[in-house]
């Protein structure tokens, strides 16, 4: 800003934070334009100067990007920031259920997440994990119709279920309930923390 110093004003913040989220990106701007005409003296803010000022407030209020109401989304770069990106409120995970999720989510699908459950962390580590399970998704089903089709010449058609084909089921169930939350990746993060599901051991698949 010149040579004067830039220091969000805490008016624009509250107003911006009382409007309607679908719109509270494009009224954040608004309020900055005017604070840096009226009360900085200058005029005009070109594009990448806006957006980096709600990119700023987007962390210091811990809010979601969402693009056309869709799922919760990471921050999207600067000059993309624009028609269809606004910010909202997000209800987020407690501290011990983000970090069961993180630990199941690096030991399940080999994913690493950051700690502490914000908003940019909790949506980054769902999109992750949405991307994996799908491609798991198909892959289980995959498995899961061959050894139907080969278990009498694989010995799995005895009178009890095989280490291998729990392993599946449990593995299907938890990949079609993380699906279902397609949309609230809180939800998603809270289905993968209460999960009791394990890596399958060596001797599991050896059956």
């Amino acid at each position: 800003m010149h040579s004067s110093r830039g220091i969000l004003p805490e008016r624009p913040r509250v107003g911006a934070t009382e409007t309607g989220s679908a719109h509270i990106a494009t009224a954040f701007r608004r309020r900055i334009r005017r604070w840096i005409a009226d009360d900085l003296g200058y005029t005009g803010l070109d594009k990448q100067p806006s957006n980096f000022l709600i990119a700023v407030y987007a962390l210091l209020d811990d809010r979601a990007w969402v693009f056309h109401s869709g799922p919760e989304k990471g921050a999207p770069d600067l000059m993309a920031i624009g028609h269809g990106w606004a910010l909202r409120s997000q209800p987020l995970p407690g501290k011990d259920a983000y970090e069961a999720a993180r630990d199941q989510a690096a030991r399940l699908f080999g994913i690493p997440a950051e700690p502490n459950p914000y908003a940019r962390n909790v949506n980054k580590l769902a999109e992750d994990v949405r991307a994996r399970a799908e491609t798991f998704e198909r892959a289980v089903q995959g498995v899961r119709t061959t050894l139907d089709r080969r278990a009498t010449l694989l010995g799995l058609d005895g009178t009890g279920p095989a280490p291998r084909a729990v392993v599946l089921r449990e593995a299907a169930g938890l990949l079609a309930r993380l699906g279902r939350h397609a949309t609230d990746a809180t939800a998603l993060v809270e289905e993968l923390a209460a999960s009791t599901t394990s890596p399958p051991s060596a001797s599991s698949r050896a059956c």
